[in-house]
């Protein structure tokens, strides 16, 4: 199971028989402190230039690092998103949110992102 908070937003994901990730952020907040070296591995430098992208790979990198377990005490640019099993799913307006998993993942066209493996 996986929790995450962000405003007054709860998103939660269960999966029986393996790792899952779940992560939900602010767009705005995440803006207020991005910060491209702390995040985006040197391969993904330059994908995200807009709010709502700084959010989406923020989201899905802690998304990813809950799934394997270490949270954020691995640095989120030693992270390659398009390494991992990771899908945007439906938040609030002004949030986004991801899911993170080895396996077992499906997204719509809709939900699915351009960064991250899908199945």
């Amino acid at each position: 199971m996986s929790l995450s908070r962000s405003g007054p937003h709860l998103a939660t994901a269960c999966r029986a028989g393996g790792p899952i990730g779940v992560d939900i952020e602010e767009i705005r907040a995440v803006a207020s402190r991005w910060d491209e070296a702390l995040v985006a591995h040197p391969s993904e430098r330059g994908l995200a230039t807009t709010a709502l992208e700084q959010a989406r790979m923020w989201s899905r990198k802690e998304a990813v690092l809950k799934a394997r377990g270490t949270g954020l005490a691995v640095p989120m640019a030693q992270i390659v998103l398009a390494e991992h099993e990771v899908i945007d799913v439906p938040a609030p307006p002004g949030y986004v949110a991801a899911v993170a998993s080895d396996g077992l993942l499906v997204a719509a066209p809709d939900q699915a992102s351009g960064l991250g493996r899908r199945r």
